[in-house]
């Protein structure tokens, strides 16, 4: 490994510090700066955290609208509100 002559100091406010506390446990890095190096190289790992329960409510969305009646408006409105909650969860876990 090349020795690492170079320094970049930055200041973070409270909520890009846990934003990017919060990416650093999801990717699995050791630490911020192994996060940042991973960023910066594109070697980046996926999150982990998650996942499955991720697609397992994709899965059940996918089974709700191929049965959905176009007729029933609660059908639809309960969809949608399945939708925006997966959407919110989406974005936590990414970190958003």
């Amino acid at each position: 490994m090349a020795r690492r002559a170079h320094e970049i100091k930055v200041r973070l406010s409270d909520g890009e510090m846990k934003l990017i506390g919060a990416r650093v446990q999801a990717t699995g890095c050791r630490t911020i700066a192994d996060y940042l190096r991973r960023s910066a190289t594109s070697e980046l790992p996926q999150p982990t955290n998650r996942d499955a329960e991720i697609a397992e409510a994709l899965g059940q969305l996918c089974f709700a609208v191929n049965r959905l009646d176009a007729k029933s408006p609660s059908a639809c409105r309960q969809l949608s509100r399945n939708v925006q909650e997966l959407t919110t969860a989406l974005y936590k876990w990414a970190g958003f």
